[in-house]
């Protein structure tokens, strides 16, 4: 987990809640010519941060950092280890404090992070966390990793800044480096693996999600397994459940058209710099077609589409 001690990500507006244009909320279920849709603009626009967001939680989450676990950007301020100037809890407890390694890889046989009293202050931004995340190293060939997340809740907030923002992970994701390919590529597999928000304007969405994803590096052999990943490019598919605002469900298929370029270079969340994602969304039998751009660092464009019935 790794939090940068420039505070430009969060202040430069990149964050995804500064990004969702919801108009006023409004939940509209018609498109341009009276056509009902399954859902609105509003609520396509927090599809698209939703799967963005949990995309780029899939590229912070394929490495293991020995000092906090994986690699999660707290809400575009990043770190690893207490940053210069920070107060307060900066750091999980770790148990066993030194864990076993019997192969002597990057992956301790099994060690658990928790984070209960993590309240971290550096200048105008709060991150406090909570709940635990274990590792194991799995008997496979070649590097694998696997994360437990049990109730892993963060909370972002700025003093200056009018945004507040909280996210919490359940679940068990594996990550395997392509026995093949080794240092080029991996597959990061997620199972039942649950995201509760929370946005900026007080709505609630629930993402649980069957994803597949492949990832190859620009600069074939430059994967690190004890470092961030390097630039490269992503490619999901998978479906997965969305509740928004507990009562609402959809059925969500999540492919990737054009594969999501992860550009380390980038300042601002999310760090795409092209891609396009297609999410069909289906509520009510009706469905409609989410599409979900990459332009650059730290933007997308979300356009819904109807889909006839058939």
């Amino acid at each position: 987990m790794r939090i940068n001690t420039s505070l430009n990500r969060l202040l430069a507006g990149g964050t995804m809640a500064a990004l969702l244009v919801l108009a006023g909320c409004s939940e509209e279920t018609t498109a341009p010519g009276g056509t009902t849709v399954a859902l609105s603009q509003a609520e396509a626009d927090e599809i698209g941060a939703m799967v963005t967001d949990d995309a780029e939680s899939v590229a912070e989450a394929s490495t293991y950092d020995g000092a906090t676990g994986f690699d999660v950007d707290f809400a575009e301020v990043g770190f690893s280890g207490p940053p210069t100037g920070a107060t307060g809890v900066c750091q999980p407890t770790i148990t066993p404090a030194q864990p076993a390694n019997l192969d002597n890889d990057r992956v301790p046989d099994a060690v658990l992070f928790d984070f209960t009293g993590f309240d971290c202050t550096l200048g105008p931004v709060n991150v406090q966390m909570a709940g635990t995340l274990g590792i194991e190293d799995p008997a496979i060939p070649g590097f694998g990793i696997r994360f437990i997340f049990s109730d892993l809740a963060r909370t972002v907030s700025s003093t200056t800044v009018d945004r507040f923002r909280s996210r919490t992970w359940d679940g068990t994701r594996q990550i395997v480096g392509s026995p093949s390919n080794p240092g080029s590529q991996l597959t990061h597999t997620i199972t039942n693996f649950k995201t509760t928000f929370e946005f900026a304007n007080g709505n609630t969405g629930e993402h649980t999600k069957n994803w597949n994803a492949i990832f190859d590096a620009d600069v074939p052999g430059t994967i690190d397994y004890g470092s961030p990943l390097p630039s490269g490019t992503w490619s999901f598919d998978g479906n997965s459940t969305w509740i928004r605002n507990v009562t609402n469900t959809y059925s969500v298929q999540v492919a990737t058209t054009v594969p999501l370029h992860f550009n380390t270079d980038c300042m601002v969340r999310p760090r795409f710099d092209a891609g396009l994602i297609e999410a069909t969304v289906t509520r009510n039998g009706q469905t409609t077609l989410v599409t979900i751009e990459h332009p650059a660092c730290g933007t997308i464009i979300v356009t819904r589409t109807n889909v006839p019935a058939t």
